[in-house]
């Protein structure tokens, strides 16, 4: 529904740079966040079977509307959460690849790098690691 849609906007004007952009679609998912009856953050955050996945959904949310800090929480709490249900990864490399865009955006690329680099390790068939990691290494000139 409208969640769903406007919480991929605001990434995807975030990952662009077009930060207000981001900010509009993030504030809109919060808005249907607050009426899509799934009761509070807490409450959407207590189904353990996706833990994680529901920590990074919260966390892009924050990171969008500028609630860096509180996202950057998010996304390291997925280190210590349960595996989501059918995850068949014995360590969560999405937490480690949201920590790398965090950094990334910002600006701290050898920390971004490090974390791509973890999450790869940790799902090396993930072509969106690859990629991140490529993207950053270019950016250190290394490649």
């Amino acid at each position: 529904g409208m969640l769903d849609y406007e919480r991929y906007m605001a990434v995807a004007y975030y990952m662009l740079g077009r930060r207000e952009e981001a900010r509009r679609h993030g504030e809109a998912a919060f808005f249907y966040f607050s009426n899509s009856g799934q009761g509070t953050i807490a409450d959407y955050l207590e189904y353990r079977p996706l833990a994680p996945k529901r920590l990074a959904v919260i966390g892009w949310m924050m990171l969008c509307v500028g609630r860096e800090e509180e996202a950057a929480g998010y996304f390291r709490a997925m280190e210590e959460a349960s595996h989501c249900r059918f995850c068949t990864h014995r360590e969560c490399y999405k937490g480690r690849m949201c920590l790398g865009y965090w950094y990334e955006s910002h600006g701290k690329l050898e920390e971004a790098e490090q974390e791509f680099r973890e999450a790869l390790l940790r799902n090396r068939h993930s072509l969106q690691c690859r990629q991140a990691l490529r993207r950053c290494e270019k950016r250190l000139g290394r490649i």
